[in-house]
């Protein structure tokens, strides 16, 4: 058994494709290729293969990271090349690595998350910066697998905001993994009504750049150390 780290891109208008029909995209490719995955125990086996950490339907990325066991060990580049021959326009396999098989999973590891925002509109700096000096930034957020809105304060999970140099887009490094998550649209939401601007979703563009741990060094670099 042997266990790999694809990094790779999600561009274009697969950014339409959700989580899970992502998940069956991979899946198929793997199928098509002959690539032996393992799979789970039980009734209901399923293929050993994750996400680091889900995208939003919408968003495009430069940095999404997929880990997967075999059941035979491959060459990284060779995986590489198989899975990009077998992915649709959009995708594109950027790097391959093995992993220790008793390594932590990548999703675990996660904690940030960087992001770059295309807006319709100039944002000026200063602007931004009062924004992030109030006391707390308050937003209504909907509990996880519940109907309900609760109130957070979702400044702590903000490490950085901050306007492009052609003032027409936003940069920001935020929290993202299982135990504390925020979506960027969130934050700009938030950013947009303090302003006193309508926030519209269909006019940002936003797209993930990188995943990082705990001490903001990103993913790659724990591979490859």
């Amino acid at each position: 058994m042997a266990k790999y780290l694809f990094k790779f891109k999600k561009l274009g208008l697969i950014k339409y494709i959700s989580h899970l029909d992502m998940i069956r995209l991979f899946h198929r490719a793997f199928k098509r290729m002959e690539i032996s995955l393992s799979y789970s125990q039980g009734f209901n086996p399923r293929p050993k293969m994750s996400f680091a950490q889900p995208l939003s339907l919408g968003f495009t990325s430069l940095g999404e990271y997929l880990e997967f066991e075999t059941n035979k060990i491959y060459n990284a580049k060779d995986l590489k090349d198989m899975l990009n021959s077998a992915m649709p326009d959009g995708i594109e396999i950027t790097d391959c690595w093995q992993l220790d098989p008793k390594s932590k999973s990548i999703a675990s590891i996660v904690k940030w998350a960087s992001y770059e925002i295309q807006c319709d509109c100039e944002i000026e700096p200063s602007l931004v910066e009062k924004f992030l000096n109030q006391e707390k930034i308050i937003v209504l957020k909907r509990q996880k697998k519940k109907t309900t809105m609760k109130e957070i304060d979702i400044k702590p999970m903000i490490y950085e905001f901050k306007t492009l140099e052609d003032k027409k887009g936003m940069y920001a490094v935020v929290r993202t993994g299982s135990s504390s998550n925020l979506n960027p649209e969130l934050l700009l939401k938030a950013f947009f009504e303090y302003i006193g601007k309508e926030f519209r979703g269909e006019n940002c563009n936003i797209k993930r750049l990188d995943l990082f741990n705990s001490e903001f060094e990103p993913i790659s670099s724990q591979i490859l150390t």
